[in-house]
């Protein structure tokens, strides 16, 4: 069977829509490619430069922390995480370091809080939590107040309790 479509047009197109049909597929390749080489310096390693490409990418932050940063680095690439994503404990990591170089130890405590919250199956954290408590009870028995040693050392106490829980 064949079909007869009678007169068969072509139609041609301009000149200008082809240039403006190359020229959006060669922006697009090119803004791909950009990417590309992003997530490739992300992946050999190379993380500063991968973030001068993609700024946002969480993954190579907690990279650069975990491939032993200085510590303002720490700190700084910790309140970036956490500017966009609070649910990385790493992050939260870094926080805990920054209130150490203040001894803000009641800051300490409640990013340590967090941390645990968001990797609650990490039993090292539980470690680190206590001797922070234990940090902030001298830091106060030194200071003569007797309150806030009781007050953090039943805080310590609900460890084991915390630990039941998961």
């Amino acid at each position: 069977m064949v079909f007869d479509l009678g007169k068969v047009r072509t139609i041609s197109t301009p000149l200008i829509a082809k240039k403006a049909f190359i020229t959006i597929l060669a922006l697009i390749s090119g803004f791909y490619t950009y990417l590309g080489i992003g997530f490739y310096s992300g992946h050999i390693g190379n993380y500063e430069n991968a973030l001068k490409i993609l700024p946002f990418e969480t993954e190579f932050k907690t990279n650069m922390i975990l491939e032993g940063s200085s510590e303002n680095d720490t700190i700084r690439l910790s309140k970036d995480i956490l500017n966009t994503n609070d649910a990385v404990a790493l992050a939260y990591e870094g926080m805990v370091l920054e209130a150490g170089q203040r001894q803000d130890y009641e800051s300490m405590i409640l990013y340590k809080q967090e941390s645990i919250k968001r990797a609650k199956y990490d039993e090292k954290r539980y470690e680190e939590y206590l001797k922070i408590l234990e940090e902030t009870m001298d830091f106060y028995n030194k200071r003569g107040e007797i309150e806030k040693i009781y007050y953090y050392g039943d805080m310590a106490l609900q460890i084991p309790d915390m630990l039941r829980q998961v």
